[in-house]
């Protein structure tokens, strides 16, 4: 019995000795660098690289989530920053490392400078920063805008209304597609010349972002939103849009 207790007392203590070369041994492979680092400066971007590193600091960890974040290129850590001013300067960082506009749209809208970071992280993250596109290059390269573009005439019973594409008509960069930005005014003259309200239903078929292939005379709505426009062309397939509130997104071809 007594030889039984022993044993007993022996594997316990034995337990407790491997548990704690255990934690000495995930002590050690810390990166004692970043805990170092961390809490030195506000603001500080540390070398953390695993997240486990971020447990052995004790209070503030958005430092080491940023430094684990950047290293990894995984914007989803930067939701574990808490401080939204890191949380922004993490997703900004990821973003340009990645070449990837689309994650800007991740910026924390809470933040009191959010729109600046917003259009920051939009410009540092572009693919080619030289890359310009327009409507003089567009006519030099793929030839006149074809007049199909310039808007048509819908009629409903008594009432014909009409919608124009408004400025900023590209050819795309292939001389595929022409883009353009078709905006319904919200009233319109009907044939015994009376203004009429146009339904929203109507606005909703005809404004918007429309595509237009010369050879099929084919239309194809890219954004549906009416009253939104071109703003500028990113890449061969990517162009920024203004939406009806002033909010800027960008939008893939």
């Amino acid at each position: 019995m007594i030889g039984g207790v022993v044993t007993k007392k022996r594997l316990f203590v034995g337990l407790v000795l491997l548990g704690l070369i255990a934690l000495l041994f995930t002590v050690l492979s810390a990166n004692s660098s970043c805990i170092k680092k961390v809490g030195g400066v506000v603001g500080i971007r540390n070398d953390c690289r695993q997240l486990f590193d971020c447990n052995f600091i004790i209070g503030d960890k958005d430092d080491c989530y940023f430094g684990v974040a950047t290293y990894q290129k995984n914007v989803g850590i930067c939701d574990m920053v808490q401080t939204l001013w890191k949380k922004n300067g993490c997703i900004i960082n990821v973003a340009v490392q990645l070449k990837d506009r689309t994650l800007c749209e991740k910026i924390d809208r809470r933040e009191d400078f959010w729109q600046e970071d917003r259009e920051r992280c939009k410009e540092e993250a572009a693919e080619n920063k030289d890359f310009s596109w327009d409507l003089k290059k567009g006519i030099e390269k793929c030839g006149p805008v074809p007049m199909g573009v310039y808007g048509e005439n819908y009629s409903n019973v008594n009432n014909t209304w009409s919608y124009v594409a408004v400025d900023n008509v590209y050819w795309s960069p292939d001389c595929e597609l022409v883009y353009y930005s078709a905006e319904v005014s919200r009233r319109g003259v009907s044939t015994d010349l009376y203004t009429v309200e146009i339904p929203n239903s109507e606005i909703e078929k005809r404004g918007g972002i429309w595509g237009y292939n010369p050879k099929t005379k084919e239309k194809v709505r890219v954004y549906s939103e009416n009253e939104a426009f071109i703003k500028t062309w990113l890449s061969e397939n990517e162009i920024e849009i203004r939406r009806p509130n002033g909010e800027s997104m960008m939008l893939n071809l």
